[in-house]
């Protein structure tokens, strides 16, 4: 029902990845394949967080004065992208994907440390301090 979806976003070479991969280009992309008609998407270029991106995002709204914008990001991550929004003074309206709140079946082998156990508290805990930081 969207008549313009904005992709973002920039990676940092040398965190996760060895080069610099432009997020919102391979978004356009992937959307193009999947046949959304080029008039009807548009890369925000340069954001490198979600701050710089609620920033991006901030000026893009000015500029372009639409009132009501989606903000499609992980479930887990909503909390981060809307405070930077209401701090900014960005009206957006959350719309959650990937969500990660299942909770596995209680078991003994729950208790055997596991790779993924370690990434769902690293994730947990950098939104946790990210907030408590205020970032």
């Amino acid at each position: 029902q969207a008549r313009l979806l904005i992709a973002s976003g920039t990676s940092v070479a040398g965190i996760q990845q060895a080069q610099r991969r432009d997020l919102g280009q391979e978004t356009l992309a992937i959307w193009g394949e999947l046949g959304v008609p080029a008039p009807a998407m548009q890369a925000v270029d340069g954001p490198r967080n979600t701050l710089e991106e609620m920033q991006a995002l901030r000026a893009w709204q000015g500029e372009h004065g639409t009132l009501r914008l989606g903000v499609l990001s992980s479930a887990w991550h909503l909390r981060r992208v809307m405070r930077h929004a209401e701090r900014l003074g960005v009206q957006v309206v959350p719309v959650p994907a990937d969500f990660r709140g299942e909770r596995p079946a209680f078991g003994l082998v729950g208790l055997i440390p596991s790779s993924a156990g370690f990434d769902r508290v690293r994730v947990a805990a950098r939104e946790w301090l990210g907030a408590a930081v205020g970032r």
